[in-house]
């Protein structure tokens, strides 16, 4: 399949914010560089997901064992996000040991930390974004369970949409601020991964109807007036209720959806360059730096304690970009030892590529 260099830019972008607002050292409280770098991610990772799902209709279509694919496809994230969070709970062990941090897990209960792993992806203190990986595997085996009953696309998107309004009203939810609907955490395939990745599934499946039906629309104008929209909104949550959390917001919905329209039709526009590289080894990246942020983040505290400044935030962005060519590279290492070839690769089943 021919590489999509315009979902691989955005990717890499995408991947440049999420490591940016991970690398952050506080968590906001007024609207500041933190915040717009925060806010971003609100749309990011409802991309990876939409353009995986897009990615996935599109791989299949030229597969002749669709249902092989499927299984292939889940099985690899998985044993990515395996080895990834036993390697995180080692580094967690390694860091408490030396006394760098207070804690491996986020409860003292194992019957919470299990029920985190199992319906969360998260695991010890340094997993925590594996729950992406997690929710992608979820999220393509409830594609694959509707495909194999020959079910509709559409039924399974309007379902899919109604969760992800539900969940807005969850646990670290801003909107449950007005209505507390679900007393546990909804950033997860079922409230989240779910819809985004069955959204970019329809794009790619009835692209043509899809593109008919919002012709009068222009996609680069309609995702800026949605990037706009999700910033107000955010905006509202912080200042009127002094909100600073929240996972993903109405407004994230058009934003992936005019975003991944204008790509997909302006595909050939985008070049091979940097950024694209860094978006075809998106789950590399993603995966690995996790490791490098927590070393760097931590050798920081030790000599500086940061507070809500412009200061701390330069810091964030200084070690951002040393993270993701670090990450870049050991994932790229990574690959090639015998170890990961025989318990990941396996077969070449793109995750997100």
């Amino acid at each position: 399949m021919e590489r999509n260099n315009g979902i691989d830019f955005v990717r890499g972008l995408a991947i440049i914010n999420v490591v940016a607002a991970h690398c952050a050292f506080y968590r906001f409280s007024s609207i500041n560089l933190n915040f717009f770098i925060n806010t971003i991610g609100r749309f990011t990772v409802p991309f990876f997901f939409v353009s995986t799902g897009y990615l996935l209709y599109i791989k299949l279509q030229s597969t002749n064992d669709k249902n092989k694919y499927f299984i292939s496809f889940i099985n690899r994230a998985l044993r990515v996000f395996i080895f990834f969070t036993v390697l995180c709970f080692f580094m967690d062990v390694f860091f408490y040991m030396v006394h760098v941090t207070e804690q491996i897990f986020y409860f003292d209960s194992f019957l919470w930390n299990a029920g985190m792993l199992i319906f969360m992806g998260m695991f010890s203190i340094s997993s925590v974004p594996l729950w992406y990986v997690f929710a992608v595997a979820l999220s393509v085996l409830m594609i694959y369970i509707v495909n194999r009953k020959k079910s509709n696309t559409t039924i399974l998107l309007l379902i899919s949409l109604i969760l992800n309004l539900i969940g807005l009203f969850g646990l670290w939810q801003a909107y449950s601020v007005f209505v507390f609907l679900v007393p546990f955490f909804t950033r997860i395939a079922l409230f989240f991964g779910l819809f985004y990745i069955t959204l970019g599934y329809f794009i790619a499946e009835k692209y043509d109807k899809v593109k008919d039906i919002t012709k009068g629309f222009n996609y680069p104008a309609m995702a800026v007036l949605s990037l706009v929209l999700l910033i107000v909104e955010r905006s509202f949550f912080l200042l009127y209720y002094k909100v600073g959390y929240g996972e993903y917001y109405i407004s994230s919905i058009p934003l992936a959806f005019f975003s991944m329209m204008y790509i997909i039709e302006k595909n050939k526009s985008f070049k091979e360059s940097f950024v694209t590289k860094i978006g075809k080894n998106l789950v590399g990246i993603y995966v690995f730096h996790i490791f490098y942020l927590t070393i760097f983040k931590n050798c920081i505290l030790i000599f500086y304690k940061p507070g809500e400044t412009f200061l701390s935030d330069l810091l964030s962005l200084l070690i951002t970009f040393p993270v993701i060519y670090l990450s870049n590279k050991s994932y790229l290492l990574l690959e090639k030892t015998s170890m990961y070839q025989r318990f990941i690769i396996r077969k070449e089943i793109p995750i997100a590529n």
